[in-house]
């Protein structure tokens, strides 16, 4: 659950009447002949109607309700927060492809903790990488490349520093992308990383419930544009590599013209992006500091939020014909 914006509760509020009207009008007949065939009293069409409605009440349309916050506003560290300079922070870079660095960066930390036997309380997986390119323009070197920043970067880190965050009984926050749950034509070595990463998160998440340890999904929309993870030069790159790399039978089959064009769709994407952070940030604020955190924050303008959910709960035929490229 997430905190939604007004443009996705009035698109909230529309599917609840239409819903209504579904519950009111068809969706009766139908149980009524499915109960018939499974040979169940048709008395059951009652309740199961309302539990329907109650189920998308509780999971999908009920507000965001107050959860507390495990961070004190007017302590000594957030007045130290709020200033441009602060002791307790330090910055380190580390390639998280490395093993060596990430494992400096954890000694690096734990030597810099007031108490390390208390451990570490929160931990952001943000670092990755985005490209494009279909799959048979895209060379196994390209899909290992954004794999192991996106995915194998993330596991990594989170091993090295997981002891730390379990002693704590700390929160793990892991930035995906709304394409760790949908795919798109042009993106699989890039979903294929994030599907990776929603997956490891859900389990480190079950392992990680009995030690008190809170593990927290971001999965933001098209922030291209303010992120610089993707610039138009760096598109041109890409577009120069996956040709030069493909076998001649596809260049042949597809032609220059096909990946041009192909290119020229994920400029319009960049540019179409959002250039606010904001509900990122917050997002991943929230889930640092909020007492309940939520599984899943959904950072993304109404469109993507919509898309989102209808390919997520549609029959996929239906959500294939409505958003299939």
């Amino acid at each position: 659950m997430t905190k939604l914006s007004r443009p996705q509760m009035a698109a909230m509020m529309l599917f609840s009447f239409l819903l209504t009207l579904g519950l009111g009008l068809w969706l009766p007949e139908m149980l009524k002949t499915f109960f018939k065939v499974f040979g169940c009293p048709e008395e059951l069409v009652t309740q199961s109607i309302f539990l329907v409605y109650l189920m998308f009440v509780l999971c999908v349309a009920m507000p965001s309700l107050p959860r507390g916050s495990v961070k004190d506003k007017n302590g000594e560290g957030a007045r130290m927060l709020e200033k441009k300079k602060c002791e307790r922070l330090k910055v380190l870079q580390m390639n998280i492809c490395s093993d060596e660095e990430v494992l400096q960066a954890e000694e690096f930390v734990r030597r810099h903790l007031r108490d390390p036997e208390k451990g570490l309380w929160g931990m952001v997986n943000n670092a990755g990488i985005s490209t494009f390119g279909e799959v048979e323009f895209t060379s196994m070197a390209h899909y290992k490349e954004v794999a192991d920043v996106n995915l194998w970067g993330t596991i990594r880190v989170t091993k090295a520093f997981l002891p730390l965050i379990r002693r704590a009984k700390g929160r793990v926050v892991n930035v995906t992308s709304m394409f760790g749950r949908i795919g798109i034509s042009g993106q699989s070595a890039y979903c294929i990383s994030n599907y990776g990463m929603e997956a490891f998160s859900d389990c480190l998440r079950y392992e990680q419930q009995r030690w008190g340890v809170s593990v927290s999904i971001i999965e933001p929309g098209n922030c291209i544009a303010a992120t610089d993870i993707l610039t138009r030069d760096r598109i041109e790159n890409i577009a120069h590599r996956l040709w030069n790399e493909t076998d001649e039978v596809v260049q042949e089959d597809y032609g220059k013209g096909y990946i041009d064009r192909q290119t020229m769709a994920m400029k319009s994407f960049c540019t179409s992006s959002s250039k606010d952070m904001s509900s990122v940030i917050n997002a991943i604020t929230d889930a640092l500091t909020s007492k309940y955190p939520y599984t899943r924050y959904e950072p993304m303008d109404a469109y993507w939020w919509i898309r989102l959910h209808m390919m997520t709960y549609l029959p996929t035929p239906v959500a294939d014909w409505l958003y299939g490229n």
